[in-house]
Parts: C-alpha cells; sequence; structure tokens
C-alpha cells in the first residue's frame, strides 16, 4: 500500500521551497530536509537518484521508506513538509533498520521527542 496522497509531498515548487528554505539533517543513509508548516499537516517526498540503481531497486526503496513514514506520521507534533534523499549505500536496509533511521533523524529535527516513541527495541520483531 502506498502512501495517502493527503501525506506526500506534490509539485516541484514545494520540492524546490523545502530543498532551499528547509533545514537539513544529513547522515550516512540520506538527507533529510524540513521545512516547518503552519498547519499540522505532515507531508513527505522523496528524492530518489538514478545512481541508487535501477527502477526496480529505486522502487523498493521508495515503498520501505513510504511505509516507514506512515508508521510514524501519527506521533510527530507541528506541520512540517519533508524530503528525504538516500545515498545509494542505503539501498538494501531493511523497513526495521530504516525505522531507527527515521526515528533518530525525527528526534534531531525535533518533530518527535523520546516520550512520545516507544524505545526503538520493542518495534524489532524477531520472526
Amino acid at each position: 500500500m502506498g502512501l495517502p496522497r493527503r501525506l506526500r509531498l506534490r509539485g516541484r515548487s514545494n520540492f524546490l521551497r523545502v530543498l532551499q528554505q528547509g533545514r537539513r539533517w544529513p547522515t550516512a543513509q540520506g538527507t533529510l530536509y524540513v521545512y516547518r508548516r503552519k498547519d499540522e499537516e505532515h507531508h513527505l517526498g522523496l528524492s530518489i537518484r538514478r545512481r541508487i540503481g535501477r527502477a526496480v531497486v529505486r522502487n523498493r526503496l521508495r515503498r520501505r521508506l513510504q511505509e516507514v513514514f506512515r508508521k510514524i506520521e501519527p506521533k510527530l507534533g507541528g506541520g512540517v513538509d519533508m524530503v528525504f534523499v538516500p545515498t545509494p549505500s542505503s539501498r538494501a536496509l531493511s523497513v526495521v533498520e530504516w525505522e531507527q533511521i527515521f526515528r533518530q533523524l525525527f528526534r534531531r529535527a525535533g518533530l518527535i521527542n523520546q516520550n512520545v516513541l516507544p524505545p526503538e527495541g520493542m518495534q524489532i520483531d524477531e520472526k
């Protein structure tokens, strides 16, 4: 299941606003750009470049990132537009690993605090 339309960042002008005016948080797995909104809505845009891999690889990564965002989005505070740009080395990470990375990034960005989400270890399924 894809990311609901209401959670997607759409339009070139919106992407450019986030990339140019937003604050950025780089990691080894990618860079998160965040632009604060006046309302309480959250939108995620993904910029997955061709250097990540072929279309199948890029689409698989996009689906993983969207799934993680859908899980965490209800816990986010304040309205923000976000763009995440993954690095080529991150294409093989699992959903669980992405969830940990996004939690860490969102905490660094001040979008969630330690008390809102359960500890990272509680979400990991050992199956």
